[in-house]
């Protein structure tokens, strides 16, 4: 294959966009212009650089979700602060039992109204417990009273995928099916502590956040395939792989507030376009699981920071005019290992380059040969 035609394609977000378009999403009208090729071409697409500010909260309304319940009794469904954490002992701290807004007192009032929440308390090293020593949550419930639970009766917390990905955030089992008909399944361990206190443990160390990368799409059919997971825009868990075509064009690892990517090297991440012509060509930028990323307020895509840059490589390629064969440039000296025995080469059952039709054909023998060069009949 040779590159015939090639040229780039330089995009800025920012600013003098088209209705249809915004600064996550732009929308290039190619009607005038449209990227061609020939019957025996076809077009590359190949990303050579991206630049993008980070202008969305780490913690927001994809992951922010958790639920707690009274064991088959009663589930209250509640969120996360959303806003960018330091520290996993932050996100705890300010997140999710934050003096003026503590949303798990919150919850855990809910469940039952004779049952009042005094305090929540994170441990933490300082208080000689191994809490978050390696980032695995361990909270302290503690009562006005009497609570009265067992191990098995106390509230639980609950991290359902339909949620969202909390269950990565504060590290917790993962919970797939229908939140409103399971109030049993437990994300965190639940233990009593005393008459007055429990304590809710994680099982696997938190994070501050969820999304590694930002994901360059496009909208023409290509070669490309993926994994179900990068084109699954709800939240759901099959429990099954699947391969399909893939709309990504390229991915961003997000590292700082920017998010900076430059090819080093030809053909990192490209796409060949099945169409032959493109007339219309719409990109956009998303999560690993094809949703844009929240917005901080409404309009902000419009009106506000979030936009992007990319150069993208547009190549017109030809294909070969034949598939090379062996077949045409034969060796004489060419064996094939035997199709129905491992004897010498010099035995039956070999297939030797002086065959049914001789050496100086240019197809070679069908193992059917003797010794003596004849076929055996």
């Amino acid at each position: 294959m040779s590159i015939v035609n090639s040229y780039n394609l330089f995009i800025d977000t920012e600013r003098n966009l088209s209705q249809e378009s915004n600064g996550q999403e732009i929308n290039l009208p190619l009607g005038q212009t449209p990227i061609t090729c020939g019957t025996d071409q076809f077009v590359r697409l190949t990303l050579q650089e991206f630049t993008m500010y980070k202008s969305w909260n780490s913690v927001n309304n994809t992951n922010s979700g958790f639920r707690v319940a009274l064991p088959s009794v009663k589930q209250v469904a509640e969120s996360l602060i959303e806003g960018n954490y330091n520290s996993f002992f932050s996100l705890l701290e300010n997140g999710l039992i934050d003096a003026s807004n503590n949303k798990l007192k919150t919850a855990i009032d809910a469940l039952d109204a004779s049952k009042v929440v005094l305090s929540t308390e994170v441990l933490n090293p300082d208080t000689g417990n191994a809490g978050n020593t390696d980032n695995v949550a361990q909270i302290k419930v503690t009562y006005t009273g009497a609570h009265g639970y067992t191990d098995d009766t106390a509230p639980i917390m609950q991290f359902f995928v339909e949620d969202g990905k909390s269950y990565q955030l504060l590290g917790g089992k993962r919970i797939r099916g229908n939140a409103n008909s399971n109030l049993t399944s437990k994300s965190w361990n639940t233990t009593v502590l005393d008459t007055s206190s429990i304590i809710l443990t994680g099982y696997y160390s938190g994070q501050i956040a969820t999304q590694t990368h930002a994901y360059l799409r496009i909208n023409e059919q290509n070669t490309n395939i993926a994994t179900s997971a990068f084109d699954q825009v709800s939240n759901v868990d099959t429990r099954r792989t699947e391969m399909g075509s893939s709309n990504i064009l390229g991915i961003i690892p997000i590292t700082s507030s920017w998010m900076r990517y430059v090819a080093q090297s030809d053909m990192v991440y490209f796409s060949n376009i099945i169409s032959k012509q493109v007339t219309q060509l719409r990109i956009r930028i998303t999560d690993s699981n094809g949703n844009f990323f929240p917005l901080m307020a409404s309009g902000q895509a419009e009106d506000g920071n979030r936009s992007f840059t990319a150069v993208i490589r547009v190549d017109t390629v030809l294909l070969p005019s034949s598939i090379p064969h062996s077949i045409n440039n034969p060796s004489m000296n060419e064996t094939t290992q035997p199709r129905f025995s491992s004897a010498p080469r010099t035995q039956i059952g070999h297939l030797e380059s002086n065959g049914l039709n001789g050496p100086t054909s240019g197809y070679y023998g069908d193992g059917f040969v003797g010794v003596t060069g004849q076929r055996i009949s």
